[in-house]
């Protein structure tokens, strides 16, 4: 039993806090207003409460102002406590100028969902003022009968279909005077062969005819050459103030404009020239927000435009010849390293042509050099290679006549020397046998050789002179041993030409060069 009731204890306390939590989140998603009023106010600061017959539901609202009205003053409260509500640019869409005006106000509620109400203002014109005042009454009762006769009339005066995008239109023709923007009057104008009511342009050659699709409606443009229709839709720029002021910074695009005294509406002020002919000019000024910026001033249009200095042509004439610069400096920087460095290339090929023509020509020298002594050492070998030859072949000869003829002599001397092997004959052989030893020796140019005296008697003893054969021997010793050394000489002369050939013709490396004696 206990258990049941904590059950039932628990699913109640589930129930309640599920409840309160959907209450809850349907309160804080509530995004409406319980109730709104608009007041016009004048220049005096008097206000008017303006016709709105407010709903919760209903979030369009059209309204009308006087022709006095310098802006609406709306006092709302949120259907919840947890919601708040704004005006949309407040300062800004509150303020009125004729014509149409737009005004939003944003409810949001704790959860961050949002809902607008929009009120669609006209401000009446003096001229207007009076139409409406006199045709037009305050009664609401009035007001419906009038839209309600009006939608009638329309409906019986609704023509012709109309394709405007994807949507089908009529045109309606007894649309009131104080639906006509400012700038336009009511004319009539002619629509696929049939004359319509429709508005005209004063100055702006514009014709718009009023149509209507359920209750979107509204004056279309009609364009004649391309036989279509666009919504007509007029903006009115609201009039603000703004100071004039001399901020110590200013734009540098400003030194290449002119600086002249204009008016400005009603005062006088200083201005740069922009287009004097188009009557634009630029200054500096301080809006109602109190931020200061360069403008341009139309006097044809008396209006203002925030100018950005940035976009300006002087400014960006002055920064493209400033790219440029630098971009001409860089290739002027790399230009002065190029011709450097083809100066540097041209001086080194100069310096190698110099280089090798001093090495060619050096070359030539060497080679003249060698030629010439080639051919003074072949003039020189043609000249003493016969003699030498001869000398050497007579050397030989001689070498071998005197080691001939020194033979017999000296077997002689040992016969000589001998005395017991010799024997004077007592008779003396006939000289023909004489004759066989003189014709036994050798014939030498240069070898004395005693001469034998002819016997005068048979009986006259042959007596050779030791001394005499020793001298010769020796003398011819003597004269074999100057030869071998002249020769000597020779051979070691040949081998210095021959190594002086060999080696460089610097005359610095013939003075260091040094022979070796062999001996």
């Amino acid at each position: 039993m206990k258990n049941l009731r904590k059950m039932v204890m628990l699913i109640l306390t589930l129930a309640m806090l599920t409840t309160g939590v959907q209450v809850s989140v349907l309160a804080d998603q509530t995004t409406d207003l319980q109730s709104m009023k608009v007041y016009a106010v004048n220049a005096a600061g008097k206000k008017t409460k303006a016709e709105l017959n407010f709903s919760s539901t209903t979030y369009t609202y059209d309204i009308t102002v006087m022709s006095d009205t310098e802006s609406i003053e709306i006092v709302a409260s949120p259907a919840t406590s947890g919601s708040t509500w704004a005006i949309e640019k407040d300062g800004i869409n509150t303020k009125m100028d004729f014509g149409k005006n737009y005004t939003a106000v944003v409810v949001t509620s704790s959860t961050g969902a949002k809902n607008k109400y929009e009120i669609n203002t006209t401000k009446l014109t003096e001229a207007e003022q009076a139409t409406y005042k006199a045709g037009s009454s305050t009664d609401e009762t009035t007001a419906k009968d009038s839209s309600s006769t009006s939608s009638k009339k329309s409906k019986k005066a609704s023509k012709s279909d109309i394709t405007v995008g994807k949507g089908e239109y009529k045109i309606v023709e007894d649309f009131k005077d104080d639906l006509i923007p400012e700038g336009f009057s009511r004319t009539k104008a002619e629509y696929d062969g049939k004359q319509y009511e429709a508005i005209k342009g004063d100055k702006k050659d514009i014709t718009a005819f009023y149509l209507k699709k359920g209750s979107t409606k509204g004056f279309y443009i009609y364009d004649y050459e391309t036989k279509k229709f666009s919504s007509l839709r007029n903006i009115k720029i609201a009039s603000r103030m703004y100071t004039v002021v001399n901020p110590t910074e200013k734009a540098s695009c400003l030194k290449k404009y002119t600086k002249k005294q204009i008016t400005v509406i009603d005062q006088e002020v200083n201005a740069w020239v922009l287009n004097e002919e188009e009557g634009l000019y630029l200054l500096y000024a301080m809006n109602w927000n109190g931020d200061t910026n360069l403008y341009c001033y139309d006097d044809n249009e008396k209006c203002f435009q925030r100018y950005i200095a940035e976009d300006d042509v002087n400014t960006q004439i002055e920064a493209a010849n400033k790219a440029y610069n630098n971009v001409k400096n860089k290739y002027n920087t790399l230009a002065s390293k190029y011709n450097m460095l083809l100066k540097i290339a041209c001086g080194l090929v100069i310096v190698i042509i110099i280089l090798i023509f001093v090495i060619i020509n050096i070359k030539l020298n060497r080679k003249e050099k060698r030629l010439a002594k080639q051919k003074k050492y072949d003039d020189k070998n043609n000249g003493n290679g016969k003699d030498k030859k001869d000398a050497e072949d007579s050397t030989e000869s001689n070498d071998v006549e005197e080691s001939d003829e020194i033979e017999p002599m000296e077997e002689q001397v040992k016969e000589i020397e001998e005395p017991e092997d010799v024997s004077i004959p007592e008779t003396v052989e006939e000289p023909e046998v004489l004759d066989e030893v003189v014709e036994d020796f050798p014939e030498a140019d240069d070898v004395e050789i005693p001469q034998v005296e002819e016997a005068t008697d048979l009986n006259q003893d042959v007596v050779l002179d030791l001394d005499d054969i020793e001298d010769a021997a020796e003398t011819t010793e003597d004269e074999i041993e100057k030869e071998s050394e002249k020769a000597q000489l020779e051979a070691e002369e040949d081998m210095k030409e021959t190594l002086k050939d060999m080696l460089p013709d610097d005359d610095e490396d013939d003075e260091d060069f040094e022979f070796i004696d062999l001996d």
